[in-house]
Order: C-alpha cells, then sequence, then structure tokens
C-alpha cells in the first residue's frame, strides 16, 4: 500500500464488508451518502454544519512551513493497496483494442 490517500468526490462509490457498516445500513453507498447521514444522524449542529461543506477556518502547524491559514474539513479519501501506474490506461487501451480485432 502506497499510504497516499486521494479525497473521494461525492458520487463515487464505497463498498465495505458488512462486518465494518457505520453509519450507512447497507455495504454499498456514495460517499456523499455518507457523509449527509454523517452530518444528519450524528454531527449535525449549526456548529458543526461547516466541518462537513465549507470548511472552517483554522491554523494549522507544520514542520517546515510553520503555521498556516486556510481551512480544514471532513472527508473521505480512499488509498488504493495498488500502486497505480500511468501506463494502465494504456495498456487497457491496447487490451480493448485486440479484443476487438
Amino acid at each position: 500500500m502506497n499510504n497516499q490517500f486521494q479525497v473521494l468526490s461525492d458520487t463515487e462509490v464505497i463498498s465495505v464488508e458488512e462486518a465494518d457498516q457505520i453509519v450507512v445500513s447497507h455495504t454499498t453507498f456514495k460517499a456523499g451518502e455518507f457523509l449527509e447521514l454523517l452530518q444528519r444522524d450524528y454531527l449535525y449542529s449549526d456548529e458543526t454544519e461547516g466541518w462537513l461543506n465549507q470548511g472552517i477556518s483554522c491554523g494549522v502547524l507544520s514542520p517546515s512551513k510553520g503555521w498556516r491559514k486556510g481551512k480544514v474539513k471532513i472527508s473521505l479519501a480512499f488509498c488504493p493497496d495498488e500502486v497505480e501506474s500511468p501506463l494502465d490506461d494504456i495498456r487497457q487501451q491496447i487490451s480493448e483494442k485486440g479484443d476487438r480485432d
């Protein structure tokens, strides 16, 4: 695993094992559905709405960067088990072309 997480868009679909279900009552759901239910059922208040939507103003202290002002928000992120290669798309296209010939 490469530990490089990518933030998921609201329309991306997630499938989890039944034992790992939280918030959503089914094992396949959109990222936006998860965040919406999390907000509605667990986090919703005037104070926490910003954490899931537009973000809240904050400062972040990073090594060698010092304090930076910006916003922070809760999101879902994905880290693939296998490293994705830019050549994967080309290989897929070649494979599909070979199947058609």
